[in-house]
Parts: structure tokens; sequence; C-alpha cells
């Protein structure tokens, strides 16, 4: 697993909620509303709503999946790792998006921002090398 792969962990993870958000908009627009009794056209465009929503939704649904399975494999890497701090480490960094001076205080021990940074990056080199 590479650092970059997991850095794109985080943003997965937006793309997610906001992907979500999409879809969850989008059949709120399919929900059949009330009953327009004012006579008048809801929409002046030649154009199919329910047509070019449902294409909307169907790629959006298509986008989630491969999104949560990309995240679903980098969340599978870090919670195979054998050593409780390096998989803390990456969970606190790549899951959580901590900054690497807050994980050297929360797991403390006279750890530095530059040695818990150095202890991640070592295991993840030797991991690609495996």
């Amino acid at each position: 697993m590479t650092r970059w792969k997991l850095s794109k962990l985080m943003s997965l993870k937006g793309l997610i909620r906001r992907t979500e958000d999409q879809i969850a908009d989008i059949r709120d627009r399919l929900r059949p509303h009330g009953a327009n009794l004012s006579g008048m056209p809801r929409s002046s465009s030649p154009k199919n709503a329910v047509e070019e929503n449902v294409t909307k939704l169907v790629y959006l649904e298509k986008k989630l999946s491969e999104y949560k399975k990309e995240a679903a494999e980098t969340e599978a890497f870090i919670s195979n790792v054998k050593d409780y701090q390096i998989r803390l480490i990456l969970e606190l960094r790549y899951i959580d998006g901590y900054e690497w001076n807050k994980i050297a205080d929360y797991i403390g021990g006279n750890n530095t921002e530059y040695s818990v940074k150095k202890m991640c990056y070592r295991y993840l080199e030797k991991s690609e090398k495996c």
C-alpha cells in the first residue's frame, strides 16, 4: 500500500458523503409531489426530468460503489497491520486525519512528530517490497 493511496482515503470519505447527499437529493426529486392544480406546466423545458435524474442516479450509485470498495480495501489494509502501534498511527493519520504532532501526543512515550512519521513511512516502504 502506498502513502498516496492511504492519503486518498480522507478524500474518498468526503466523496462518499457528497455522493450520498447527491443521491438523496435526486431520490427526493424523483418522489411524486402534490398534484399541479394550477393548470400551468411545471417546466418550460422539453427534456424529460425523470429520465435525466434516473441517469444521474445510476451513474452516482456506480461511482459510490467504486468509492466504497476502494475505501474498504484501504481500511482493510490498515486493520490487518499486526503491530498495534503502527496500526494506531495509520488509523489516526489516514482514517481520522490527525496531524503528525497530534499523533505523537496521542501515542506518548517521548515520540515526536518526526519519529511517528518515520515509523509509518518505514512500515509502508517495507510492506510495498513484500
